[in-house]
């Protein structure tokens, strides 16, 4: 199916969004995880750009978990949120960014892996002050 075109002021053609007719997220294979998440965004009719930055998130929490050797449907409550606490301390990130992490692991947890409950009542983070 080609995406919807119609005739802008200027005569050009403008492309519409249709879910699961644009870019792939990667140029490899995602992990499977990712593409649960993604498939799942995809069906809920989401921009790309949220399917976007919710995969980078993904990607960023996997290679935090790797680290540490943990697999991401083994840990624990007490870990994303570490990890979310790591985040939003390091001073590299806005609180923007911590709290679109956020809703990507929740939409992981609660979603993909079915494990409701987990992360959903962590806090959204507000902008960061050290002391």
């Amino acid at each position: 199916m080609k995406p919807q075109q119609s005739n802008a002021p200027t005569g050009k053609p403008q492309k519409h969004y249709i879910a699961g007719q644009d870019k792939p997220l990667t140029t490899n294979p995602p992990h499977p995880l990712i593409k649960a998440v993604d498939d799942e965004l995809v069906l809920r009719g989401m921009a790309y750009g949220t399917r976007k930055s919710y995969g980078q998130h993904l990607r960023n929490y996997f290679d935090w978990l790797r680290e540490k050797q943990i697999e991401p449907e083994q840990a624990t409550r007490d870990q994303v949120r570490a990890y979310l606490v790591e985040l939003a301390s390091s001073g590299r990130v806005s609180a923007a960014y911590c709290r679109g992490a956020r809703s990507a692991l929740v939409f992981l947890y609660e979603h993909a892996l079915e494990q409701r409950g987990k992360v959903g009542d962590l806090p959204l983070t507000r902008e960061y002050t050290p002391w």
